[in-house]
């Protein structure tokens, strides 16, 4: 092998560690840039679940309250016959 022989080795050697040191920057520009969009992402999806779980927990409470609205409407409505109900027995009774 001639000496320019070996310095093209050389120079061919040194140009494709050059080529494989850029590509391998880029892949890794890329995994990082990709894992950064995915942090965001995932910090925006957690905090649209942390708004809904306060959502539904207000609507829960809604729900409960408007549960012990209609318990209390009924039972009022009841005595409320009964009593309509004694009032007629007592006004025919008479």
């Amino acid at each position: 092998m001639a000496n320019g022989d070996q310095k093209v080795w050389n120079m061919a050697n040194l140009v494709i560690t050059a080529m494989a040191a850029i590509i391998a920057a880029l892949v890794s520009i890329g995994f990082y840039s990709i894992s950064t969009k995915i942090e965001i992402g995932d910090s925006a999806i957690y905090a649209r679940l942390s708004e809904i779980k306060f959502d539904v927990k207000g609507l829960s409470e809604t729900m409960a309250k408007l549960q012990s609205d209609v318990t209390r409407i009924d039972t009022l409505q009841k005595v409320r016959i009964d009593k309509e109900y004694r009032e007629e027995g007592r006004k025919n009774a008479k």
